[in-house]
């Protein structure tokens, strides 16, 4: 997943800092699934150039204090060896490019940008700077002013459409990572409050020194693990962050032919699409619009919306039935989404990962499929099936749906027949 999430704080002396960032590395060259495992599956350029700058001093010229310093010099690298990727977790990105983009997604984050409602989260950026999805939050500190630390996670993509389908998956876990933090710091900050109660302090500090400096009086910033009082945080930082990252690229999938080399960074390639003869037929004889409009009259207005959803979102479409009408509605449904998002399979003789086709015309071993996948994921959501074409019997599998996983076109309903006892005795 070509995402990097960072942990930004608002240091009273420097102002908003970026302290912590994950960003993944892989080997995409298939001829290197074979060979040993490695320490570092990502190009060595970056590795020699992060040194470069270290060592030259180049981007590290700002003054830091203890409040926005963190991890120096060191790095934590975590390996998948199946996946052939690495997890760097370090106080910048390894590449100039984008520790510059980070540092302008940190000051809008923190200075600019207005975050609504109580999780605090929101969506900035654009095209030239990348796309941020930002989760503002605050950790008591006993020495800040207003015994408050603001600070902030974003995530980073190019990919806007990718990253606001991936946000509540982020959101979700972002905020646990959050609430351990939390805890970690009312912790420390109830015990600092026991031993030296901070409004008497400050106070006595005050009448003391009437036209002293407010950051002696206060103290100057502290670090986040003097704040949480754990001296390897950014350890577990990391293990969350990897964890994220990983579980992420397992779950949601990001289309390879719409990424560059891993040395272009986050730069989407958009290639020569190729239309199918077959849809340029019947784009000679139907609009766009006219076949949506006769799907939208076969079924509700509910699970009209719901397809939509899914085929703007990149949940799979599969579509089963007479190869004239299962093109039209194909032809409909990709032209939804952009070109380069579109991965068309017709008249499969077996079913096709999401990862080869996001549109799939398929015969009639859909519901074998349907039960064994069932039967054998029992932590995820059955498959919801839409287009009943007058039959009302599947509203039963809506009742047992929490998320939709596949969104299943029935065009020719005999065969679903067949097999309603099966599935019905499954689902009870």
């Amino acid at each position: 997943m070509n995402a990097v999430i960072a942990m930004c704080t608002f240091c009273e002396v420097h102002g908003p800092r970026v302290i912590f960032t994950t960003q993944t590395y892989r080997i995409y060259d298939k001829d290197d699934k074979e060979s040993k495992k490695l320490k570092f599956y990502g190009p060595r350029e970056i590795l020699e150039e992060a040194d470069k700058r270290r060592l030259t001093g180049v981007g590290g010229e700002r003054k830091e204090c203890d409040g926005c310093e963190s991890l120096g010099n060191v790095k934590y690298l975590s390996n998948e060896h199946d996946s052939r990727t690495s997890f760097v977790s370090a106080r910048q990105p390894l590449t100039q490019d984008i520790a510059n983009l980070l540092a302008h997604a940190c000051i809008r984050s923190l200075s600019c940008e207005l975050h609504l409602g109580k999780n605090g989260v929101c969506y900035f950026g654009d095209e030239v700077r990348g796309h941020v999805l930002s989760h503002a939050f605050t950790l008591k500190d006993a020495q800040a002013r207003g015994i408050r630390r603001s600070c902030s996670f974003i995530v980073f993509m190019k990919d806007k459409q990718f990253l606001l389908n991936m946000c509540p998956f982020f959101v979700d876990n972002l905020r646990q990572v959050i609430k351990e933090l939390q805890d970690f710091a009312e912790k420390k900050y109830n015990a600092d409050e026991k031993e030296n109660p901070q409004r008497a302090a400050r106070l006595s500090s005050a009448n003391r020194e009437p036209h002293g400096n407010r950051e002696t009086a206060r103290g100057m910033p502290r670090g986040l693990p003097q704040i949480t009082d754990e001296k390897h945080i950014f350890v577990r930082i990391h293990m969350w962050l990897v964890w994220i990252l990983s579980a992420g690229a397992r779950h949601f999938v990001e289309s390879s032919a719409t990424l560059d080399s891993p040395l272009s960074g986050f730069l989407i390639r958009y290639q020569d699409f190729t239309e199918n003869p077959e849809f340029s037929e019947i784009s000679k004889k139907k609009f766009v619009t006219t076949v949506l409009r006769e799907i939208s009259q076969q079924m509700s207005r509910e699970h009209f919306r719901q397809l939509l959803f899914a085929c703007l979102t990149g949940i799979q479409i599969v579509v089963r039935g007479p190869d004239s009408q299962a093109l039209e509605i194909l032809y409909a449904l990709s032209s939804l989404v952009p070109k380069s998002c579109r991965r068309i399979q017709m008249g499969a003789d077996e079913y096709k990962n999401i990862n080869e086709c996001n549109f799939l015309g398929e015969k009639d071993f859909l519901f074998e499929i349907f039960i064994t996948f069932f039967s054998n994921q029992r932590n995820l959501s059955i498959l919801a099936i839409i287009v009943p074409f007058g039959n009302p019997f599947l509203s039963n599998f809506y009742s047992h749906n929490r998320c939709i996983l596949y969104i299943i076109i029935i065009i020719d309903a005999e065969i679903l027949e067949r097999y309603l006892g099966i599935s019905s005795a499954i689902l009870n």
